[in-house]
């Protein structure tokens, strides 16, 4: 009764963030400003026989039936509209308002970078940049930033993906080029590097991690956010076997093997379990261990860890 109480109230949790996210990429998308070739789609409720697909031409106009041709290059979306429905007006007095939007590509063209950089915002490239390129052109990393555990956020058709990436690894290397490209969309995320003292550590992770230790960390945390942490899992690990050792109340100690490979195929919350103060999470090695924690085809809660994470900076 109570797991199913939870459960209900985590999924009207969720409900709520990709409401606000969706809102927050709507206000995103106000703030374009368009230019030739962007593709609009335009909805008049009182008019359906009005509503079509429109694209801003070489002169950075469209063209409407019996209204003619109305220039937008250089607006922004809410004045776009505004513009449109003011011309429509003249020959439809009835119509009170439009929806206008953009569609494919063009909806989605810009880069967003957020969290520990300089200049949190949206930056336009004229060519896909990588994860280096977009940090620098906001200003680059501040102090704080944990440069190991960059994530991209993806949109793939109507779904997110979340991925990993090593970037002070790579400035260590000076091997820029191995570094992925962004697409139209995307959003680099820089957490903030958490405080790694023993002398106030109230989580262990050992074992087959990039970064074993010990971590002070304060809110809810999940074993993934844990894992992240620490530098994601290596390559030899075995997440089908990792092991929470908890303190009881009497001094004992409990063990719970959790198969974190299964959350990543099926996204069972049973398998990503809170981990609480006290706690020390241990990683074995194995031969049957996932290349990377953010590469699994099954790894169907990045779209909830990317949403809660999104949403929270974006909204700052």
């Amino acid at each position: 009764m109570r797991s199913g109480l939870l459960r209900f109230t985590r999924d009207v949790f969720l409900i709520v963030l990709a409401v606000s996210i969706l809102q927050v990429q709507q206000i995103q998308s106000q703030q374009i400003r368009l230019r030739a070739g962007d593709k609009l789609e335009l909805k008049v409720e009182e008019r359906p026989q009005l509503d079509r697909q429109l694209q801003i031409d070489s002169n950075g106009e469209i063209s409407i039936p019996v209204v003619g041709r109305i220039q937008l290059r250089g607006l922004r979306l809410i004045e776009a509209e505004s513009t449109i429905l003011e011309e429509l007006q003249n020959y439809y007095p009835s119509i009170s308002r439009i929806e206008l939007s953009l569609y494919g590509e063009e909806s989605r063209r810009l880069i967003y970078v957020q969290g520990e950089v300089i200049n949190p915002g949206r930056y336009e490239f004229v060519e896909e940049p990588n994860v280096w390129e977009a940090i620098r052109e906001a200003g680059g990393a501040t102090p704080r930033a944990m440069l190991e555990a960059v994530r991209i956020v993806h949109g793939e058709g109507d779904q997110q993906r979340t991925y990993l990436v090593d970037l002070q690894r790579v400035i260590n290397d000076g091997n820029f080029d191995s570094l992925p490209e962004l697409k139209v969309g995307d959003t680099v995320i820089v957490p903030e590097r958490t405080e790694q003292v023993s002398s106030e550590a109230n989580v262990k992770i050992m074992g087959a991690v990039g970064r074993p230790g010990a971590f002070h960390l304060t809110g809810l945390n999940r074993l993934d956010d844990i894992l992240i942490t620490a530098g994601g899992y290596s390559e030899d690990s075995n997440i089908s076997e990792i092991a929470i050792l908890r303190k009881k109340p009497n001094g004992s100690v409990m063990k719970i093997v959790v198969n974190f490979e299964e959350y990543l195929e099926d996204g069972n919350m049973e398998n990503n379990p809170i981990i609480y103060s006290g706690d020390l999470v241990n990683v074995p090695r194995g031969s049957n261990a996932l290349v990377s924690i953010f590469t699994s085809p099954g790894y169907l809660i990045t779209l909830i860890t990317a949403a809660i994470t999104t949403a929270t900076v974006m909204m700052r």
